[in-house]
């Protein structure tokens, strides 16, 4: 289950080959149950998995109007013989767009050593959450400098 939030870009989708192809294989994609070719637009628009690769990736934008449904994949007639796709479908979720920025629930120290920190945060949905854990009276260094380890 693929999830992703209208007038939004999904994470990218993998396939993943048992062998490399010996020339290109080419994976077409389309909308099913039901078909909305208006309101999903699939980037790149069919996937090619050159020589010697083994992994093809896509993402799709999901437009207004588009309703969750299913993703079809399937092979070019040339490579049908050649290939099985174990799963042809991936089912896919469209959710309303996310306004709310993220809550901090709780945060729990866990362990404290002298050199490291055990620290639990609970937030309402999935965030990244970048820290900085001095000695009191430390001056508070720039953002951009807690998120950029090659600045610390």
């Amino acid at each position: 289950m693929s999830r992703t939030s209208r007038n939004a870009k999904s994470l990218s989708v993998y396939f993943r080959l048992t062998h490399p192809p010996a020339e290109p294989l080419i994976i077409n994609l389309e909308t099913v149950k039901p078909p909305q070719s208006c309101c999903i637009e699939f980037d790149p628009a069919q996937i090619v998995i050159p020589i010697g690769e083994t992994v093809g990736t896509f993402k799709y934008y999901v437009n207004d109007g588009a309703v969750s449904g299913q993703i079809r994949y399937y092979l070019n007639e040339k490579f049908k013989d050649l290939y099985h796709i174990e799963s042809d479908k991936l089912a896919f979720e469209v959710l309303e767009k996310d306004v709310d920025a993220p809550k901090i629930l709780n945060i729990f120290l866990h362990d404290l050593r002298r050199t490291r920190a055990y620290i639990r945060i609970s937030t309402d949905e999935s965030v990244q959450i970048f820290g900085f854990l001095s000695l009191q009276g430390t001056v508070k260094p720039p953002r951009e400098q807690i998120r950029n380890k090659t600045l610390r």
